[in-house]
């Protein structure tokens, strides 16, 4: 398997699991608050987070929007340093303490509010039913 094909397989994994995970909450929790969601609209909005977090995870979409916004002379100067295993100060680019994370972890959060937005606004045009 090449390198490339691991890590798509990798990111398909986190995003189906990360998808899941927050499917189940949004479900509990609007079931908590005493309504269920029809399924069209908690579908839609966790298609739109699965894909744009998909696409933010790989990399080139989140690049793309830095130099769209001019920031790309952040990305290049923060950076962290990391201790390698024969003690060598080495700098990354991505991870945590980075901008890369940063501007990575600000973005998921938007895109979640606008598939929040997404299928609340689903729900309600379609009629959600108060248990």
């Amino acid at each position: 398997m090449t390198a490339g094909a691991f890590g798509l397989r990798c990111a398909a994994q986190h995003v189906l699991s990360y998808s899941a995970v927050q499917t189940a909450g949004a479900l509990a929790i609007t079931r908590a608050c005493g309504y269920r969601l029809p399924a069209a609209p908690l579908l839609a909005g966790t298609l739109v987070n699965g894909l744009t977090h998909a696409l933010i995870d790989r990399g080139p979409v989140l690049a793309g929007l830095a130099r769209l916004a001019g920031r790309t002379d952040y990305i290049e100067a923060c950076k962290a340093l990391r201790l390698d295993e024969d003690g060598e100060v080495t700098t990354s680019l991505y991870g945590p303490g980075t901008s890369w994370h940063e501007l990575d972890q600000a973005l998921h959060r938007g895109i979640s509010v606008a598939a929040a937005a997404v299928i609340a606004w689903l729900a309600v045009r379609s009629g959600s039913r108060r248990r």
